[in-house]
């Protein structure tokens, strides 16, 4: 048996970055700058935004949209 069982080996085409570790740094910093944006918002407005239930639907279904044409860039 191969000491390498259960490794995976790097093919000449793979990237070198793993793609988890990527998007979770994207991830991050989008939403750092997600957060930017509202509290600059509310430090502008004299009360801060409020979220609604609706709002806060229609923002889950926008984020989900938003993953699974992320997750669909992988067929093409």
């Amino acid at each position: 048996m191969s000491k390498t069982k259960g490794r995976r080996r790097f093919k000449a085409n793979q990237p070198l970055a793993n793609p988890l570790v990527v998007g979770a740094l994207l991830g991050a910093l989008l939403g750092l700058f997600g957060a930017y944006l509202y509290q600059r918002r509310a430090e502008e407005q004299a009360d801060a935004p409020q979220l609604s239930a609706a709002k806060a639907v229609k923002l889950g279904f926008g984020v989900l949209s938003l993953l699974r044409q992320i997750a669909n860039l992988a067929r093409i």
